[in-house]
């Protein structure tokens, strides 16, 4: 290990984490590390080797005027002072970009996207810019990095401007000429900063989703008494045990559906889609986030039979109830929920099947666009709890077994 080095950087990471690259010498308190807990070989009676290291290191810094320090009477030294007056000096010795001369380049990147079409990079933007106003770095693993901002800025412009279900590889291989450089080194970040900023509330790890990005191609999944037209062919789905699955490809092309049940049921969840008798409605399993192709297919069963009852099923959860929203906001169509109020919910909490809720659930709750749900994330937030569709079937096999 290069110890000069590695104590000059720890020094300077302590004073830019305290914000002194932003006040006048005079108004800044001393920097300085302890030998003893940055630096434990340091006293192994067994390492001699690294102890002379580590001493004629802060013996050279001392020379160079870029710390001061005094050893004890057993010759070790114990803690080392950083010289604020030779900081200059220590980034030109150390190759190391000054936190003030950064900030700038971060503000000149966020210059290039604050008037982007989408207001959700405009909204990043202004928050970014704050932070580095601030001297704060930047959440999502950018901190002060111009070349991963950029990149990330430029990500998120591109999964905004998708118009269409597009695989995370095939994007990927797109953007970075790579098809794994975005789950490796950028989904988390992506996820993160979506989630944080989108006005649409769904799980993190379902928000690409929203966006048209998908790691498997997604399908519509179709049953019950219902006849699917394309241009000559038409599909009676009552003739088919357990329906049907459409790729998304097939979707545009459908011309008619015709529901001969008084019922359109949405399903959330395909093990609950699953466990739907054929009989009881026209079911829809929409595997994965409802995009605009879903959207347009709804529409067209909607457009086609205005007249019948129109129910979602979904999760008793938070971002059950925001699917629900989003469905309705999005299509139009008055959907109804389906075993999703409060009496139900209690029957779950008082059968232990439950679930404990988490901060992203909490956090959820506070979206005005939910609050006709506010009596039943009161008893959620009362009981700690929150209840998947699943439960139904589990409820019917308690009761036999």
């Amino acid at each position: 290990m290069n110890y000069e080095k590695d104590i000059l950087d720890k020094l300077i990471d302590v004073y830019e984490r305290r914000g002194y690259f932003k006040k006048q010498t005079s108004e800044m308190k001393s920097v300085s590390l302890n030998i003893s807990k940055e630096y434990s070989e340091y006293f192994d009676k067994y390492d001699h080797s690294t102890y002379e290291k580590i001493n004629i290191s802060i013996d050279n810094l001392i020379r160079k005027t870029f710390v001061s320090s005094k050893k004890n009477t057993v010759g070790e030294y114990e803690k080392i002072k950083l010289e604020l007056s030779s900081v200059p000096e220590i980034y030109l010795y150390l190759r190391r970009k000054p936190l003030a001369d950064k900030a700038t380049d971060l503000i000149n990147v966020l210059s290039e996207f604050e008037n982007s079409e989408h207001n959700l990079i405009c909204n990043v933007v202004s928050d970014f810019y704050k932070k580095v106003k601030d001297g704060k770095k930047i959440l999502y693993s950018i901190e002060y990095s111009e070349i991963r901002l950029r990149r990330v800025l430029e990500v998120l412009t591109a999964i905004l401007n998708l118009k269409s279900e597009t695989y995370i590889r095939n994007f990927s291989d797109a953007v970075f000429k790579d098809s794994k450089t975005f789950v490796k080194e950028y989904r988390s970040s992506i996820q993160s900063i979506l989630f944080d900023y989108s006005d649409t509330s769904v799980e993190k790890e379902r928000i690409l989703e929203v966006y048209n990005l998908y790691d498997n191609p997604t399908y519509v999944m179709l049953k019950g008494n219902a006849v699917v037209s394309y241009h000559e062919t038409h599909i009676a789905l009552s003739e088919i045990s357990g329906g049907i699955a459409l790729p998304e490809s097939a979707l545009d092309d459908i011309r008619n559906i015709e529901v001969l049940s008084d019922s359109v049921i949405t399903v959330e969840n395909l093990t609950t889609y699953h466990d739907c008798s054929d009989k009881e409605g026209f079911y829809i399993y929409l595997g994965g986030f409802h995009n605009h192709s879903k959207q347009i297919l709804l529409k067209k069963i909607y457009d086609s039979n205005p007249e019948l009852n129109y129910f979602h099923k979904g999760d008793i959860d938070v971002f059950g109830f925001a699917i629900l929203e989003s469905l309705i906001e999005r299509t139009g169509i008055p959907f109804i929920p389906m075993e999703m109020d409060l009496e139900t919910l209690g029957r779950y909490y008082q059968a232990g099947l439950y679930k404990p809720l988490t901060n992203e659930d909490k956090k959820a709750m506070e979206s005005p666009r939910l609050s006709k749900y506010a009596e039943i994330f009161e008893f959620m937030k009362q009981n700690n709890c929150k209840v998947e569709q699943e439960s139904i079937k589990a409820i019917e096999i308690m009761d036999i077994i």
